[in-house]
């Protein structure tokens, strides 16, 4: 009886087959079948890789396989071309801001974002070049796009501390009369900024404060909402 190997076999085995032209097609097939074995539980992109490069993944000599030599070489030549993908990606992402410089540093800066993992920071990067990067784009690496987000966060944050404690100052002096207790000034403050939202319109707003705030005899009727509906109305619509 004459031994046929299965249809998906054959089908498996039609690219190795390529590789090894005057090799038995059963032997072929025996050892696709144990490649295959090894390969259970890859996706199909990984099977894909194979069937495309099989011509550099085989050995050139069939007594020269190790099913276990070819996984790990599929593998590596998977992981290194979805990583040139990805840096590709990335270098279109900065070329799109940074559109004169030379395609050499390009790869090198997207080279060095992709192995650090910091593919969303260079998103905020790039959201914020302006405000975070003056510097040589030569010098520019991972980490020093980490530093200088880590920089600016820690201003804003300090930027908006500042003006949040200023605004409770100006309050506090305005009532100064009613003798307030510190926390009832420090709810006005906080429903005010929760308003508010952005710091920019907290640091604007503690300069036009006085226009908005409740008369001392009002207070018993604030309202954040509608103080600070009236300070978008006036200044706010402007911009």
């Amino acid at each position: 009886m004459i031994r046929r190997p299965p249809r998906s076999t054959l089908d498996r085995s039609s690219a190795a087959s390529d590789v090894y032209k005057r090799q038995d097609k059963y032997m072929v097939g025996d050892m696709v079948e144990n490649v295959f074995a090894l390969l259970k539980g890859c996706d199909s992109a990984v099977l894909k890789k194979l069937y495309r490069d099989c011509h550099t993944i085989f050995p050139l000599k069939f007594e020269q396989v190790d099913p276990n030599a070819i996984k790990e070489k599929l593998l590596k030549v998977f992981d290194e071309t979805r990583e040139r993908e990805e840096i590709s990606k990335i270098e279109l992402e900065i070329k799109a801001h940074f559109t004169t410089v030379p395609l050499d540093k390009l790869v090198r800066l997207a080279t060095d974002i992709h192995r650090k993992g910091y593919r969303e920071k260079l998103k905020v990067f790039l959201k914020f070049k302006q405000q975070v990067f003056a510097g040589n784009f030569a010098e520019l690496t991972a980490d020093k796009l980490q530093q200088n987000l880590e920089a600016y966060r820690k201003a804003k944050v300090e930027e908006r501390a500042n003006a949040i404690k200023k605004l409770n100052s100006k309050i506090g002096n305005l009532y100064s009369d009613e003798k307030l207790d510190a926390e009832v000034i420090k709810k006005y403050t906080q429903d005010i900024v929760a308003q508010l939202k952005k710091t920019e319109k907290i640091v604007n707003f503690v300069k036009h404060y006085k226009e908005f705030m409740p008369k001392p005899h009002e207070l018993k009727y604030f309202d954040p909402v509608k103080v600070v509906d009236a300070y978008n109305a006036r200044y706010e619509t402007k911009s």
